[in-house]
């Protein structure tokens, strides 16, 4: 009896205990497997956060450099995009090995007990690793969700900032004019290659890009800035055409093209010219320095309009280039420079094909001085003038064909078209008594009073008509016409460089020199021509 009653006792126990123990103890082991879960999931996430922007890892290193130029890349251009898959993968990674020793504590359990223990706690075990995946699934979920949108934002906010810099470093370049015109080669560039101070590394493209917005690391460690406000334009720059040295940067030029045939006198009229500009800046307390490039050739020039050498044709075939930095105040300094090319590159159908390669400045030229030598064709031709001054035996008019054929080989101009840029035609020799016979200054100014009227009260219309006027009557009216149907904007000019008969020793007295070249940088930069005047 007793035994039917006990046996009843303990099913009945058994019955309860597996009613209300089994369910009580999976409750238990469910908040446990959620704090188990969320610390094993915490964990995953933290360990996957620090480790993904941890720099010692092959991920974060193995782009920084690519071989294409000697700097680190950028962190925000490439391994920024790895970290989406890398944090999520290494975050579940972290999570499944956190979770796992919880899983082994359990499948231990019953492996080393009976099947009594077997059976309350393979329950519990099996409640426990499904709450852990579902935890870890929908934590990793959320956060992965979250933890994308941020870091997506963060990227967008930078490269929107990565691309107002870029554009405003290259709204400077452009508006404050920094350009590199190359002596060497002729070519001309917004952005030069650029000299590492350190160790000499060459940077092709020390711009805002892919390797730093304001400063890219050189592979020596140094911080090369990379825009024109954070230090680019105080480093040694070479230009990415032929490797010339710049001697100058962060300067805005101002080119004049000088076109002359051979002993035209452009050599002379270049010493009175410089004389006279440093002359007119002095006189208005504007500096001018020379460009350490053009150093010795401007000594020169100098050494010529004190009288103490005799400039002789420019040799060879090479462009010259005459270059002085003015200074202009809080705003960009100006490097104002000419080009010379040789005579010989004026004549004949070889010199002009030889020379199209030289010729890639009539680009970005802002006016053209053509020294006219009337002696060099018409009715002064046979004829030597008294005071031994050089004649050219290229005519003007060949010189004017060959320049113009340059500008259509360079696609600056197109036939049929007119030339908007500015062309003083300068007359020159003009103290020659020969020239003196036909016209002078004096006589221009004489008629314009004397006819305002007749020349819409204007003393350029005046001398230009009257200038005009003389080549015609000296049999040069083809040049005349061919100079009017090809170029919008012409004035004329007589001019004297030396302003008296060549004689060695005896300083340059300019006369009417400085005109024709202060008319064009009135006409091409007026912020040049006022501060050079006073204005």
């Amino acid at each position: 009896m007793w035994e039917i009653i006990g046996g009843i006792l303990l099913l009945m126990l058994i019955v309860a205990a597996w009613c209300f123990l089994v369910p009580a103890a999976a409750f238990a082991g469910s908040l446990v497997s959620i704090v188990l879960g969320c610390i094993a999931v915490f964990k995953g996430i933290r360990r996957g956060v620090t480790d993904t922007f941890d720099e010692t890892l092959p991920m974060m290193e193995k782009l920084y450099y690519d071989g294409k130029e000697p700097a680190k890349k950028s962190w925000f251009f490439g391994p920024a995009f790895m970290v989406f898959p890398y944090m999520f993968r290494h975050t579940w990674k972290v999570m499944i090995n956190q979770s796992a020793p919880i899983a082994d504590k359990w499948l231990g359990l019953m492996e080393d007990h009976g099947w009594l223990v077997k059976v309350f706690v393979a329950p519990i075990g099996a409640v426990i690793l499904a709450v852990i995946w579902v935890v870890g699934i929908g934590l990793a979920a959320i956060f992965g969700l979250t933890f994308s949108l941020l870091f997506a934002l963060f990227l967008l906010i930078f490269f929107l900032f990565y691309l107002i810099v870029k554009g405003i470093d290259g709204i400077i370049l452009r508006a404050r004019g920094y350009k590199n015109h190359c002596k060497n080669c002729n070519e001309v560039s917004l952005v030069p290659k650029f000299v590492c101070p350190h160790c000499g590394e060459i940077h092709e493209h020390l711009t805002p890009n892919k390797y730093g917005v304001f400063n890219h690391q050189c592979t020596c460690g140094a911080y090369l800035g990379s825009t024109y406000f954070s230090g680019k334009g105080m480093l040694h720059s070479i230009c990415p055409f032929c490797g010339e040295n710049f001697k100058t940067s962060a300067t805005k030029p101002f080119t004049l093209q000088l076109i002359g045939g051979t002993s035209s006198g452009k050599t002379v009229y270049l010493a009175a010219l410089m004389k006279e500009i440093n002359a007119l800046a002095k006189t208005n307390k504007v500096k001018m320095t020379d460009d350490p490039a053009c150093a010795d050739i401007l000594a020169e020039l100098k050494d010529f309009a004190d009288g103490k050498g005799d400039p002789a044709a420019t040799q060879g075939r090479d462009t010259t280039f005459y270059a002085e930095v003015v200074d202009m105040g809080n705003k960009t300094p100006i490097k104002f420079e000419i080009v010379d090319i040789p005579g010989e590159m004026f004549a004949g159908e070889t010199a002009l094909q030889e020379g199209l390669h030289k010729m890639s400045q009539y680009q970005y030229a802002d006016g053209f001085l053509f020294l006219v030598d009337p002696f060099a064709d018409g009715d002064l031709i046979n004829a030597q003038p008294t005071d031994g001054t050089a004649v050219s035996p290229i005519s003007p008019t060949e010189v004017l064909h060959n320049f113009d054929s340059y500008l259509i080989a360079q696609r600056f101009a197109k036939t049929g078209q007119l030339i908007t840029k500015p062309l003083s035609v300068i007359v020159v020799k003009a103290d020659t008594d020969e020239v003196k016979k036909q016209l002078t200054m004096e006589m221009i100014e004489e008629e314009f009073q004397a006819n305002p009227g007749a020349y819409n009260n204007s003393f350029d219309q005046c001398r230009d008509d009257m200038i005009k006027q003389m080549l015609v009557s000296l049999s040069q009216g083809d040049l005349v016409s061919s100079i009017e149907a090809r170029f919008k904007n012409a004035h004329f000019f007589l001019a004297s460089a030396m302003g008296h008969a060549p004689e060695f020793g005896k300083k340059y007295q300019p006369k009417q020199v400085l005109e024709s070249t202060s008319w064009i940088i009135e006409q091409s930069n007026p912020a040049l021509y006022n501060r050079l005047n006073g204005k």
